[in-house]
């Protein structure tokens, strides 16, 4: 990335390293630009098939609570997930 290193106090990438080929130097470069004791957020799409039985727990779950409250059917989609992580200062 184009910026000086320890440039800024928060780092955030959205659905931007997934997508990058090499996953480690992309790291490398949030944890470059980003001040000591700063912060780096990432936001991705969850890997929904890594853990099909949780979800299922709980679907199954918000599934039972909307029929008790009248909410529909209570599916809920798992699309993202954000991850943060402090710079060591």
């Amino acid at each position: 990335m184009p910026y000086a290193d320890a440039e800024f106090d928060a780092v955030i990438s959205c659905v931007g390293v997934m997508f990058a080929p090499f996953h480690r130097a992309a790291a490398d470069e949030l944890v470059r630009v980003t001040k000591p004791g700063g912060t780096i957020g990432l936001i991705n799409w969850t890997p929904i098939a890594a853990e099909p039985d949780r979800i299922a727990r709980l679907d199954r779950k918000l599934a039972g609570l909307a029929s008790q409250h009248d909410l529909g059917n209570g599916r809920m989609e798992w699309e993202y997930l954000l991850v943060t992580a402090r710079r060591p200062a």
